[in-house]
Formats: structure tokens, sequence, C-alpha cells
């Protein structure tokens, strides 16, 4: 199922929101951690702006991708995705798009994708895996 996910502020887990199908605009779903293949990188540049102008935040970025996660539950894969990508970032008030974190250049895609809430701090982290 094609998905737009993004970090849900008030449950402090993301939310998943189906971009195809029957429940397509809905929330589907919640969860600390997703598994999305074929992701791509997502920021409303509308959304950013009123973010900067009201400096306060609101629902303006995100990943899409595939997500098989209602089906199958893969603890190994998101393991090696957190092992082996690299870690994405995303600070509306210091970048125009997701970045990876280590040389702040523009990520735009990745094969595998994973979402992390870190079950302590609430905090969340997203590792890209693009081979």
């Amino acid at each position: 199922m094609k998905v737009f996910v993004y970090f849900n502020l008030h449950k402090k887990c993301f939310s998943i929101k189906a971009l195809e199908g029957a429940m397509k605009g809905r929330v589907v779903a919640h969860r600390d951690n997703v598994l999305l293949f074929h992701a791509t990188f997502k920021v409303s540049q509308a959304g950013r702006e009123r973010v900067l102008r009201e400096k306060r935040k609101n629902v303006h970025a995100g990943v899409c991708g595939n997500w098989y996660g209602m089906f199958v539950t893969d603890d190994t894969s998101l393991t090696a995705v957190k092992e082996r990508g690299e870690l994405i970032t995303y600070n509306p008030y210091k970048y125009t798009t997701f970045v990876y974190k280590d040389t702040e250049e523009e990520a735009t895609t990745s094969w595998c994708t994973g979402l992390f809430t870190d079950t302590e701090t609430r905090r969340a982290s997203i590792y890209a895996w693009s081979s």
C-alpha cells in the first residue's frame, strides 16, 4: 500500500496515511517503527513557510513509500536499515528539504527507509538505505 508517514506530535509516534485504496486520505495506523520501500522524502514548501511565519509546528513533511507492515512485521529488516542506513533529518528553520545528517546533502529517495521512535525519549529518527 502506498502511504504517507509523518511524526505525530500529539501521540509521539508515526501516523500512516493511505495514499490509495478505499482508505485513501485517512490515517490507517499509528506505529513506533515503520519500514517503507521505494521511499520519497516530501516537504510542502507552503507548510514550511507557515511554520516560519507562525513559529508553530504543523504537518508539512513526511515520507511517501510502499508499506507492507500491515501484513508483515519484520524486526530483522528494521534493524538492518538502522545499522546500514544513513541518518536523515529535517528542520524547517535550517533546511528546505530532508537532508543526510552527516553531510547535509539533500535526501530525495531511498530504496528502504526505517522510521523509528525511541521508546524512552519518544523522539523520531529516520534512516535511509539506498543500496
